[in-house]
């Protein structure tokens, strides 16, 4: 994976865009600092992390 570039920052982290090395598609990551989240915070990300899991066409894939 090769990082291209930032493309926003939130309240939870930062998002990026990256690029599969091999096969060269692109995806967004996010990343985020658990240590400075409160404990409600932590479970909201919890709970994103559920929702992208589910097979929707209305919202993104968590890739693990």
């Amino acid at each position: 994976m090769k990082i291209i570039k930032e493309l926003g920052q939130g309240s939870f982290g930062v998002i990026q865009l990256a690029q599969h090395k091999v096969s060269g598609k692109q995806f967004a990551i996010k990343t985020v600092n658990k240590i400075k989240l409160k404990a409600v915070e932590l479970q909201q990300q919890r709970n994103e992390m559920e929702i992208l899991k589910m097979d929707s066409s209305f919202a993104g894939r968590y890739l693990n």
